[in-house]
């Protein structure tokens, strides 16, 4: 993304097309990306992405279909949002997440609310992380929800076309950062920048009100 993007810049200005990576999505998750054209920019936006409280992430996902009995159908029984926490440990490219401490692991929690259930079972959640860890809302709902998202083989949904495919039924929807540069009217703080993108038109994405 990184080198398609430098190469576009290039293409469409005058200027170098020098591109910087400040976060990352996974290869087979869509959404919203926010690149760096100058140093600059980058180590300030980099801080930011390490400060949970400067930045917002909104993500949607679509859970593979759910039992009657599943942990997350009970859960909605009650309330149809809550909080999740699950323990990581990264160990090169290995990811263990558990539900209960363990040695070497640290907390990633997220905040996540059902959106609504479609005819063949599966859940349509949002899903805002505190944080980036690697795979962390991945894990979030395979693990902490008992709900892997579909495509998602890695943490225990089924082989299908989406997994075919390599795609994780994940999108991040919202991304909300300060200004690396700019400042707020009152000149006191860096102003707040929301980004956004909308998932494709393709079924899964088509949710229902």
């Amino acid at each position: 993304l990184v080198e398609l993007m430098g190469s576009w810049l290039r293409g469409a200005s005058s200027g170098a097309g020098h591109i910087l990576s400040v976060h990352r999505l996974d290869r087979a998750v869509s959404g919203v990306v926010i690149l760096a054209r100058t140093t600059k920019a980058a180590q300030r936006l980099c801080a930011a992405f390490r400060s949970p409280d400067l930045v917002h992430k909104l993500y949607l996902a679509r859970t593979e279909p759910l039992a009657a009995d599943s942990h997350l159908r009970a859960l909605c029984r009650d309330t149809p949002k809550g909080e999740v926490t699950v323990w990581m440990r990264h160990d090169g490219k290995n990811v263990v997440a558990r539900t209960e401490p363990f040695e070497g692991a640290r907390p990633a929690r997220t905040r996540w609310a059902l959106h609504g259930w479609l005819a063949d079972g599966s859940a349509q959640l949002e899903l805002s992380p505190e944080g980036g860890k690697r795979h962390h809302l991945r894990t979030a709902a395979a693990v902490g929800l008992d709900a892997p998202l579909r495509g998602d083989t890695r943490y225990g949904a089924r082989h299908g076309d989406s997994a075919a495919r390599g795609e994780v039924w994940l999108h991040a929807h919202v991304l909300a950062v300060p200004h690396p540069t700019a400042r707020s009217e009152d000149g006191m703080r860096q102003r707040l920048v929301t980004l956004s993108s909308e998932p494709g038109l393709d079924g899964r994405w088509q949710w229902d009100e």
